[in-house]
């Protein structure tokens, strides 16, 4: 039936960063304000759509997590911008990133179907907002049914898709250098 699992940090893509972001976030003092989580189901980063398990007619599960998605989040961020040699400051920063999580599930049927999309927001060291803009990453991957493993790689590449679309952005891109 329903599943609950604790978050884990399992992607299988890479956290390598464009080139021209990591140079534009690098000569900034960068920091990451805790995430938001704006879903309304909190708990929920999952659902099981399979109509037949071991033979059985079965309703959609939920997958659901006991554990804060946006800290999470907030953590698995930084940890993506340090592993791209860019450090987030506690003080005197120049570049505030904030986020809202909109989405953060895996739809699981004949694969693991994952979609992170996150409403970021950069502002100056002041508190003026320089953009605002919504970044979004896919994940599409083949598993074992109901599997804990599949769902935590799924988020994650989604995820990371997510933070590379943003890194990806013009604009947001722009916003930084200015």
């Amino acid at each position: 039936g329903p599943m609950r699992i604790p978050l884990k940090w399992m992607p299988t893509d890479d956290a390598l960063l464009p080139v021209g972001a990591v140079d534009a976030l690098r000569v900034q003092r960068i920091s990451v304000v805790p995430f938001v989580d704006a879903r309304e189901d909190r708990a929920t980063i999952g659902k099981n759509v399979e109509p037949v398990i071991d033979r059985q007619p079965k309703p959609v599960w939920t997958v659901s997590t006991p554990d804060d998605v946006a800290e999470f989040l907030t953590y698995r961020f930084r940890d993506v911008l340090r592993e791209n040699g860019i450090q987030a400051v506690d003080s005197g920063a120049t570049r505030v990133i904030k986020a809202e999580i909109v989405r953060f599930l895996v739809t699981e049927g004949e694969t693991y179907k994952a979609e992170a999309a996150l409403k970021f927001t950069l502002e100056d060291g002041e508190g003026r907002r320089l953009w605002q803009g919504l970044a979004e990453g896919r994940a599409n991957r083949w598993g074992r049914s109901y599997s804990e493993e599949n769902y935590y790689q799924s988020l994650g590449n989604a995820f990371l898709e997510a933070t590379k679309d943003l890194m990806k952005n013009p604009e947001f891109l722009d916003a930084v250098r200015s």
